[in-house]
């Protein structure tokens, strides 16, 4: 670290549950981290909010929070598909070694807010699929399956999230046995936190490349298109033209085709 022990000035876009009792108290604890402002559609709710975590700033409007020169990062949660849904296409993403070939998706948006607050989506890597489903208003768990030929791996307490304060046991189904293991006990969102402001003040690279992050945004973006149009969807082409993007599809769908071919 610079030997001035600077730290990350955060400001924060929203006063959601996970962000008051999770992401924020987290941040806060963090070495290289601070939290600065926070911002909601409600100028009393900020305020409130604000003064329970002691929070220097409010606003009453993300623009507000947005234009305030004083921050060097922003947090910026999203609907179900960008906040939650995110970590399942990374994790299939991860697993598969690969970028999916193409992918469905099915999205409900709350009629108030206008944001997804459900999502499913099914992802074809060509040798295999991934299916995930998320949503910001159903009951919380989290909970990943990985099936292969010779075994079975499930995570069952908070997959991408894991609670700070125990630890998490990882089941390995195989031949017959089971065999669990522990994960000890670490706060995700300080580490989250704390790796992004190293590598701002370091000057470094960040722990998962911006190109992987770029194509899991291709991925979601694809999952959108398809919940609009209600195809499938191959990622990079969701910005295409329609008749290119059609083109695409079919493309894939022949490729399909003849492989279903071969296989009978």
């Amino acid at each position: 670290m610079r030997s001035n022990g600077k730290k990350i000035r955060f400001g924060v876009l929203s006063t959601a549950r996970i962000e008051v009792k999770k992401v924020i108290p987290a941040m806060q604890k963090g070495a290289h981290t601070e939290v600065v402002a926070i911002a909601s559609r409600s100028l009393e709710r900020g305020r409130e909010v604000a003064h329970n975590l002691d929070i220097p700033r409010w606003y009453g409007s993300y623009e507000a929070l947005l234009e305030d020169p004083d921050l060097d990062a922003v947090y910026i949660p999203c609907g179900a598909l960008m906040d939650i849904g995110c970590y399942a296409t990374s994790l299939s993403r991860w697993l598969f070694n690969a970028e999916p070939q193409r992918v469905f998706g099915l999205l409900e948006n709350d009629p108030c807010f206008g944001v997804d607050r459900l999502a499913s989506a099914s992802l074809d890597f060509g040798v295999g699929n991934a299916t995930c489903t998320c949503s910001t208003q159903v009951a919380p768990f989290q909970r990943a399956h990985v099936a292969g030929t010779e075994g079975h791996i499930e995570l069952s307490q908070a997959t991408f999230n894991p609670p700070n304060d125990r630890p998490c046991v990882v089941s390995l189904m195989r031949g017959g046995k089971i065999e669990q293991l522990k994960v000890e006990v670490c706060d995700q969102y300080g580490i989250m936190a704390d790796r992004f402001a190293e590598a701002i003040l370091n000057r470094a690279p960040v722990p998962v490349p911006l190109e992987d992050a770029v194509c899991n945004l291709e991925v979601i973006d694809a999952i959108v298109a398809s919940g609009c149009s209600g195809s499938w969807v191959r990622p990079g082409t969701a910005h295409l033209e329609p008749d290119l993007e059609r083109e695409n599809r079919t493309e894939i769908q022949s490729g399909r085709d003849d492989l279903l071919l071969h296989a009978r």
